[in-house]
């Protein structure tokens, strides 16, 4: 296939090509870890001005490409670099291709017709913004709203595309930043004060304007960023939202049914905040102005003080993922059936703040976390952060044994091994523990958190749920109740964390030992669930089945030793 380059007027339609494809299919992954075992991605690594990639994998085509990133956005689209690379079947070398090039190969993939890439980068942005649901023209709408865009303005009103758009670059992103700069130049606040207090204020009317038409007007509000208008007084502080009228629809109470309940409940996620408040909170974070997190949870407390005048609204922070519309099935013709779909859930990124542990799930490198003794103090049994340098020779030792090949799937070269881990630590959902015993590993416990993880796909989780898979190295001398030791061990230290409302376990059906073990910290089987790759025992285990079922093992433990040298 020739070498495509798109025009530079493309340039942003092809980061939106780019989030789309990454969006629908999910066959890729974050990493920013340079491999000790794979010699030539790391010199590309270490070569790029960037320090975050995505691993995108074509299975179709035995290709892989690697494409670094200017901007990793936890709330939405990413910028991405313009030096990606491609790998071909199991070849080491990384030939550099164009970003043209590489979406061609990406949409290659998924279909069987040639495309034309211009052609296409024409069009995507009106077709996507028609998608996305933004020309939606609403009916039965007498006169004006108190957040109908008025005709006679006499206060400044700014497009809220200025400052919050979806998928612009870092370059484009100064909008925002100017306008708050001007607030915190006439109120003589420093920039991180005046970032926070700006956007806090926009989450507020924005919010306050959709649950007021939604739940007193019976007015279900489009609020994407391409129909809201932001009023700002003479400093530059926003003081009320307005939306085209065009975008606002009537809603009838007495002939809602659940479903469309639940319908309309989807459409106020899609559109004020996959379209809107995320929108902002990605391009804050790409410019600096304040962390993605940090806005997430100041966003998180304004909904919990405005859910007590709307309590309707309280399923927001509780609603997992929310659908958003697939547009290159529309846009791309050709496309097989099994890749054929037409809407793709997203995560709802605001249940992070109540459920989501970065301390469980990013823990410092090699830190050790908790321990406990048993026999007398005999037994240290210690739960420490997995060190990739240390722990992936050891680990590549314990998954080639023959026991472990059956269960674990994961023997092999060593470099596909680190390649394993390198996507578990660069993924935001799991960690692998080390078991230590007397501080030496000999097993290693992977959390993960459901809401994220392929199994979350497979039953109805709750969002404060966090899975496990444990796997215990060759032993060298037989230790009675080791396994149940370091496993109450680590869990103790789970359930220390209040975002953590039970653990799964999804141990294969055929594996009866790994059942009872689990069964005796307090794990209960719930039934039977089929995965793609097995059949497994799905089980439950809250804080309180945990701390009844461990009272016997926890009762001549202790968590210190005081030790009196002579």
């Amino acid at each position: 296939m020739e070498q495509h380059k798109p025009t530079p007027v493309h340039a942003t339609t092809l980061q939106l090509l780019l989030n789309l494809y990454l969006r629908e299919y999910q066959d890729w992954y974050y990493l920013d870890i340079e491999p000790r075992y794979d010699p030539a991605l790391k010199a590309y690594m270490a070569a790029q001005p960037e320090s975050q990639f995505i691993r995108i994998n074509l299975k179709q085509q035995e290709l892989v490409i690697y494409y670094p990133l200017r901007y990793y956005s936890l709330c939405g689209m990413h910028e991405a670099g313009d030096r990606p690379v491609l790998q071909k079947g199991i070849e080491d070398s990384l030939e550099p291709v164009s970003p043209g090039y590489c979406m061609q190969l990406l949409l290659q993939e998924i279909t069987e017709s040639t495309i034309d890439l211009d052609a296409l980068l024409n069009k995507l942005p009106e077709h996507y913004h028609q998608l996305s649901g933004c020309e939606a023209t609403a009916t039965d709408i007498p006169g004006l709203t108190p957040f109908t865009l008025p005709e006679h303005r006499s206060k400044t009103l700014l497009p809220a595309t200025s400052f919050c758009f979806e998928y612009n670059s870092t370059d484009e992103a100064f909008l925002l930043k100017d306008i708050i700069a001007q607030y915190g130049q006439a109120t003589g606040l420093d920039p991180a004060t005046a970032a926070n207090s700006w956007i806090r204020r926009y989450f507020e009317i924005t919010l306050n304007a959709v649950l007021q038409l939604r739940y007193h007007h019976n007015i279900l509000p489009v609020a994407h960023y391409r129909n809201t208008y932001l009023q700002i007084d003479d400093n530059g502080f926003p003081e009320q939202v307005y939306f085209e009228k065009h975008s606002l629809a009537r809603t009838s109470p007495a002939q809602s049914t659940p479903r469309r309940q639940k319908e309309n409940e989807e459409r106020l996620l899609q559109y004020a905040f996959s379209l809107n408040l995320y929108c902002l909170i990605r391009n804050a974070g790409m410019y600096g102005l304040q962390t993605e997190t940090i806005l997430l949870e100041t966003l998180y407390d304004t909904l919990q003080d405005l859910t007590a005048l709307y309590p309707e609204a309280a399923f927001i922070a509780t609603r997992k993922r929310i659908p958003m519309p697939c547009c290159l099935d529309q846009l791309v013709s050709g496309i097989p059936l099994p890749y054929l779909k037409k809407e793709v859930q997203v995560h709802n990124h605001i249940i992070n703040i109540p459920y989501y542990s970065k301390q469980l799930i990013k823990p410092a490198t090699g830190e050790t976390l908790h321990r406990r003794y048993f026999e007398g103090g005999e037994l240290e049994l210690s739960l420490r952060a997995f060190d990739i340098e240390q722990d992936v020779p050891l680990f590549h030792d314990w998954v080639n044994r023959e026991y472990a090949k059956k269960f674990w799937q994961m023997d092999g070269p060593i470099k596909g091994l680190e390649r394993e881990y390198i996507k578990h630590l660069g993924v935001d959902y799991s960690h692998p523990y080390v078991g230590m015993l007397n501080q030496t590993p000999f097993c290693t416990i992977e959390l993960y958190w459901t809401p994220k993880d392929e199994v979350g796909k497979y039953y109805p989780f709750h969002p404060g749920d966090y899975g496990f898979h444990m796997l215990v190295a060759p032993a060298e001398r037989r230790i009675r109740n080791l396994s149940t030791y370091i496993l109450a061990t680590a869990m103790e230290y789970f359930f220390s964390f209040p975002q953590v409302n039970r653990m799964i376990g999804e141990a294969d059906a055929d594996h009866e030992g790994t059942h009872n073990l689990i069964t005796k910290v307090g794990c209960e089987f719930e039934r039977s669930l089929e995965l793609p790759y097995k059949t497994s025992n799905l089980t439950f285990c809250t804080r309180q089945q945990f701390h009844k079922a461990t009272q016997d093992i926890f009762r001549n433990s202790i968590t210190s030793l005081n030790i009196v040298n002579y």
